[in-house]
């Protein structure tokens, strides 16, 4: 799988970190803290912004806050509505399984909502971290230190859109709900 494709800004902030002499561009977060921190302003706004769509990727999920029990509560609050729909992509969900149980357990009531997908093996290796609510995002741009971008302009979150899209054509089912023992 192709990683996240980064905008022309996203590719100039990535290769110029040593540059900036510690300042960060407006929307650039670094450290894990503060990816994970983004992560979770971003879910708990998910029932005031509304959107009908919400995307969670990443490898294995081990700096997100997806146990916690405010995003748990906004991640039930947003998706009452009809019609919304959460998709997670991840490498492996044994992993996140026993990372956040709490959050394992908290979709299994809610499978109409909850998609769950895995890239082919092939594509594994190249799992970015992404976080898509409607007109908000965030992006991982250099993993290695943590380093992210928040996407609230049109033409970035509609490149990340497009992105996501073909990253899960890429991708098969998995994590199914319930599996038959025969």
């Amino acid at each position: 799988m192709m990683p996240v494709r980064a905008g022309p800004k996203a590719e100039h902030i990535a290769d110029d970190w040593s540059k900036m002499n510690g300042s960060l561009p407006l929307g650039v977060v670094e450290g894990r803290s503060a990816f994970t921190d983004t992560v979770r302003r971003l879910i708990l706004a998910l029932p005031e912004q509304g959107p009908r769509e919400v995307w969670l990727v990443d490898a294995e999920f081990e700096a997100w806050p997806l146990d916690e029990d405010g995003v748990l509560d906004a991640l039930t609050l947003w998706s009452r509505p009809v019609g919304r729909r959460l998709r997670v992509i991840a490498n492996d969900f044994r992993k996140l399984q026993a990372r956040f149980p709490r959050f394992a357990a908290w979709r299994l009531p809610r499978t109409h909502v909850v998609e769950s997908w895995q890239p082919t093996a092939e594509d594994e290796r190249h799992l970015s971290a992404a976080l898509l609510a409607g007109m908000a995002g965030l992006e991982l741009l250099d993993a290695r230190h943590w380093r992210a971008r928040e996407l609230l302009d049109r033409s970035s979150l509609r490149l990340l859109q497009e992105n996501l899209s073909d990253v899960l054509h890429r991708c098969h089912s998995a994590w199914p709900s319930t599996t038959l023992g025969l």
